[in-house]
C-alpha cells in the first residue's frame, strides 16, 4: 500500500497513530511524521510493519483465551479465532525480504511479512540458557544434531503448498539433525525440534500460524514457552494421536519436561530462570 492506501484503510479500521505505534513498536513521533507527510521517504521496513498492521487485524496478547484448539476441518491441531475480521493486503516472497535493510529481521508466512522486536530480558534469558542446556546435552552425547538460535532463519515448504509457496521462520531456538539442510544463508527444510518463547506482541503467531506451519512442514517437536503464564505447551507432531489433539501437553515451569527427540533428556523451566 501507498501512504494515501494506508490512510484510507487506518481511516476504516479507526486506528490512532498511537495505535499503530503500540502494535508495531514504532516511535509514535515517527508514525506522525509519516501521516502527516513530513517524512517524504519513510524506510522500506518501517511501511511494511505499518501495512501489516493495518492490512490484517491482529489479535491482542491478552486475548489468547478467544482461540480454541481443534475447530479447522485441514487442521485439527490450529488454533482458530472464534470471532475474526481479515483484510489481506499484497502476498510478500522471499525477494521482499532480500530487499530489507541490514539489521531487519522479519518473518515471511502465507505471504506476509512479521517484524520481530527487540527481545525482553527474560525472553533473552530463556532463550540463551535452554540453548546452552541442549548444547551440553547434544556434546556429552556425542549427538550429531546441532542447535540454533535467534536470527539463523528456516525456510519451510508445507506438504499440501502449491508452486513456489513457501515460509521462512526465524525460530528463537531450533534443533537440526539433518545436515544436509544447513545452508550459509539458512535452514533449507524442517527443523527437528523447535521453542518459541511467548512476547506479549507474537501470541498469535506463535499459537496459532506458526503451530500450523510447523506441522504441515515437518517440525517433528514444537515448544512454546510462556514466561508470563508460566508454563509450556508441546506439540508432539510424530504422535499417532496427533489429529485427535492428544499430542499436545501443558507443562508448568516446575515439572521436568521430557524431549520428545532425545529420550532420557528433560528440561525444568524453573530451573533456568
Amino acid at each position: 500500500m501507498d501512504i494515501k492506501n494506508l490512510k484510507m484503510r487506518k481511516k476504516a479500521l479507526k486506528l490512532t497513530n498511537q495505535n499503530i505505534a503500540d502494535l508495531t513498536d514504532i516511535p509514535v513521533s515517527t508514525i506522525n511524521k509519516i501521516f502527516s507527510g513530513a517524512t517524504k521517504s519513510p524506510r522500506y521496513d518501517t511501511l511494511l510493519a505499518i501495512e501489516d498492521v493495518i492490512g490484517k487485524k491482529e489479535m491482542e496478547s491478552d486475548e489468547i483465551t478467544r482461540y480454541e484448539y481443534g475447530k479447522c476441518m485441514d487442521n485439527p491441531m490450529m488454533v482458530k479465532e472464534t470471532s475474526s475480521y481479515a483484510f489481506t493486503s499484497r502476498r510478500y516472497t522471499e525477494k521482499d525480504l532480500d530487499q530489507l535493510p541490514p539489521g531487519s529481521f522479519a518473518e515471511l508466512m502465507d505471504g506476509v511479512l512479521y517484524f520481530k522486536g527487540m527481545p525482553s530480558l527474560t525472553h533473552e534469558r530463556i532463550i540463551s540458557r535452554m540453548t546452552k542446556r541442549i548444547n551440553d546435552y547434544i556434546e556429552k552425547h556425542h549427538g550429531s544434531c546441532e542447535v540454533f538460535s535467534s536470527h539463523y532463519a528456516m525456510r519451510l515448504r508445507d506438504a499440501d503448498a502449491k508452486g513456489d509457496e513457501t515460509n521462512v521462520m526465524l525460530p528463537d531456538i531450533m534443533v537440526v539433525c539433518n545436515p544436509d539442510i544447513l545452508t550459509e544463508e539458512l535452514c533449507d527444510g524442517p527443523a527437528d525440534w523447535i521453542v518459541e518463547v511467548v512476547s506479549p506482541h507474537n501470541a498469535k503467531n506463535d499459537y496459532q500460524k506458526k503451530s500450523y506451519h510447523y506441522r504441515k512442514g515437518g517440525i517433528r517437536e514444537y515448544w512454546i514457552v510462556d514466561p508470563q503464564k508460566r508454563i509450556v505447551t508441546v506439540f508432539d507432531y510424530e504422535s499417532e494421536q496427533m489429529t485427535q489433539q492428544e499430542g499436545i501437553t501443558i507443562y508448568s515451569f516446575e515439572e521436568e519436561i521430557p524431549v520428545r527427540i532425545y529420550p532420557g533428556f528433560s528440561i525444568c523451566l524453573q530451573e533456568i530462570t
